[in-house]
């Protein structure tokens, strides 16, 4: 398994650990609400490698539900270091949450963002 392709794994079990109904860019169309959505943008700054991750809650007719749902992860993953062999990455709230106007009135979607700082151990590849 490639780099990108072993941390993307590491996120996706992290994420899923916590917020089962949690998919990487398109939930499926039967999956029902509450139901959420995230994507990785790799942020070339510093020496750090580091990733943008944007998470999308949908439910119906209400945002208590995603609110929670974003508050548990937000609880159990912000600041918190995850290791493997390879790697570890920590994740860090940025303090974006907004609530998104939806085309069709009776979605609510709740986005918020993290920041994740990638550590490579030394040369895990070679």
């Amino acid at each position: 398994m490639n780099k990108t392709n072993e941390l993307y794994s590491a996120i996706k079990e992290v994420l899923n650990s916590y917020s089962p109904r949690l998919f990487f860019w398109h939930a499926p169309i039967n999956i029902g609400y509450p139901r959420g959505e995230y994507e990785l943008k790799r942020l070339d700054v510093d020496l750090i490698e580091k990733y943008l991750l944007t998470i999308n809650f949908y439910d119906k007719n209400t945002f208590l539900k995603i609110q929670e749902l974003a508050d548990i992860l937000d609880k159990e993953i912000s600041a918190a270091t995850f290791e493997n062999p390879n790697f570890y990455f920590k994740i860090v709230n940025t303090n974006d949450r907004q609530i998104i106007n939806e085309s069709d009135a009776s979605i609510a979607r709740l986005m918020f963002t993290y920041e994740i700082n990638v550590y490579r151990r030394e040369n895990p590849y070679e």
